[in-house]
């Protein structure tokens, strides 16, 4: 267990604000991100 618990959720609505930068990070590609551990 961890001491903290966070929840990613797909948009529901694409634009509305300013374009990302990026692409969004989806809870389907952040399935295999390690904790503790930066991604390239």
């Amino acid at each position: 267990g961890g001491d903290h618990v966070g929840f990613v959720l797909d948009p529901v609505e694409w634009g509305g604000r300013e374009r990302a930068a990026g692409p969004l990070l989806r809870l389907a590609d952040a399935r295999t991100v390690r904790p503790g551990h930066p991604v390239d």
